[in-house]
């Protein structure tokens, strides 16, 4: 007589090893699910370097982000505990690219990408600001 545990062990093991044979026959994209952000979302790089001296002044970090012949510039900045991060907010869905520039070689030549998708129904983008300069008589 079987067992009602021994059924449940088995449903398990079978969806186990079904899960596991669809996995691996998925054509999965070729980033990760956190190398995906909005359009107008925050992509941040972060990346270990070196702590000593003073890495506010001594070294200089940037990364370049490029998608159909569009490419910005971004400053990167120290972050505490030999912490280097760079943010970068997408204005067009699609696939993005980065490398870094550094004077430290750790965090120069550093390269990857990362998927901007179509923004969700609230993120409308950046609000655009009322700037009002006075100048004085």
């Amino acid at each position: 007589m079987v067992m009602r545990s021994d059924i449940n062990k088995t449903h398990i093991i079978l969806m186990i090893v079904l899960s596991s044979i669809l996995i691996c026959e998925m054509n999965w994209p070729a980033v990760a699910a956190r190398d995906i952000v909005e359009q107008w979302g925050i992509f941040e790089l972060a990346l270990n370097g070196p702590a000593l001296g003073n890495p506010f002044l001594d070294v200089r970090f940037t990364s370049r982000f490029f998608r159909d012949g569009s490419a910005f510039d971004i400053p990167g900045f120290y972050d505490g505990d030999g912490l280097y991060r760079v943010r970068f907010m997408p204005d067009k869905p699609g696939r993005w690219r980065y490398i870094t520039s550094s004077n430290v070689s750790g965090l120069d030549g550093k390269s990857g990408e990362f998927i901007a998708m179509k923004p969700s129904g609230k993120n409308r983008g950046p609000k655009p600001m009322l700037v009002m300069v006075l100048i004085p008589r």
